[in-house]
């Protein structure tokens, strides 16, 4: 693959990854508060959404290994708190909880790129587009805690 197709490929797999969040949302303003619909969108959401979160979080884990021992420890122990979390509230959590675990959760992984990033461990680019995903995330889920 060459480097433009690099530079091409990642964002447009972080923006693909929104298509879900900003479809749901946009489903829950369409329907009707009595719609059947309503149920069977919230689960495929929040599932997706933890699956996100983990991948993320599991992305940090993943970064860790070819760091110094400050950051390794620090990405292991935030890595395995957010999966933990994230995955506990959707055990236990009802559905507008969850998403508001799930923005704070985001938030937290896009603080910890914010740190990556100024440690000069990650591109000025891929943050440019993380920061952009992240708020596009967030709002959708929003919404969607809001209109559902």
């Amino acid at each position: 693959m060459s480097r433009l197709q690099d530079r091409i490929t990642a964002p447009s797999l972080m923006y693909a990854g929104t298509i879900p969040f900003v479809a749901s949302a946009l489903l829950f303003l369409a329907l009707p508060a009595t719609s059947g619909w309503i149920a069977p969108v919230r689960e495929v959401l929040t599932a997706y959404a933890l699956v996100i979160a983990s991948f993320m979080a599991g992305v940090h884990w993943g970064q860790q290994l070819g760091l110094a021992p400050g950051w390794q420890r620090a990405l292991m122990l935030l890595s395995n708190a957010v999966a933990l979390a994230v995955w506990l509230g959707f055990l236990l959590l009802p559905f507008t909880p969850m998403l508001l675990l799930l923005v704070a959760a985001f938030a937290l992984l896009a603080a910890i790129d914010h740190r990556l990033a100024d440690a000069g461990l990650l591109s000025r680019r891929y943050f440019f587009h993380r920061k952009a995903v992240t708020a596009i995330v967030c709002a959708a889920l929003i919404v969607s805690g809001l209109a559902a």
